[in-house]
């Protein structure tokens, strides 16, 4: 993929800001774009993207498992500790176009703990994935205080490709949730 960003064992206070950068053509298990992860006890990370472009990218099998073809977000964090937690991610001012994978084809974003996710003025057009062709969602054991927002973003041309030989949900939305 383009970019692996991974905040793990005690990481905390830190903050990693990507701005005006292009992410085109990249392929990868998960995240073909852009591959974010937080695990055990990370605890108050932002990660910010700011005028942003992920262009073309995709996952390279789809099959299951296969997620965020222009960006994937993994959280998973000590479960025990998760009223502490409070990671965030932001998305504000990208363009997320024409990316490919099983789940989530612009955006996939698999959440246990506490994060803040806001995703605001982008736009998600022309992204392609059996589950959510613009944004999926994965919400494991969401803690109290948990936050996805989506604000004044655009969707156009977003397709699912349906199946009625998966075991998984067969063609589901453009903004696909399941938790």
């Amino acid at each position: 993929g383009g970019l692996s960003v991974s905040f793990n064992g005690n990481a905390s206070n830190n903050t990693v800001q990507i701005r005006d950068c292009s992410f085109e053509n990249n392929t990868a298990m998960v995240g073909g774009g852009v591959f974010v992860h937080f695990g055990d006890n990370a605890l108050e990370n932002e990660l910010i993207v700011e005028n942003c472009a992920f262009l073309n990218n995709k996952c390279s099998l789809i099959q299951l498992g296969t997620s965020g073809g222009g960006l994937r977000v993994e959280h998973y964090i000590n479960i025990r500790a998760a009223t502490e937690i409070q990671n965030t991610v932001t998305l504000q001012n990208c363009q997320v176009l024409g990316n490919t994978a099983l789940n989530g084809g612009g955006l996939s974003a698999s959440l246990s703990g506490t994060l803040n996710m806001t995703i605001t003025n982008s736009t998600f057009n022309s992204n392609k994935a059996q589950n959510g062709a613009a944004i999926e969602t994965s919400l494991f054991t969401i803690v109290d205080g948990g936050l996805i927002e989506i604000v004044n973003c655009s969707f156009s041309r977003n397709s699912v490709n349906y199946s009625s030989s998966s075991t998984y949900p067969a063609g589901v939305g453009t903004v696909y949730i399941n938790g």
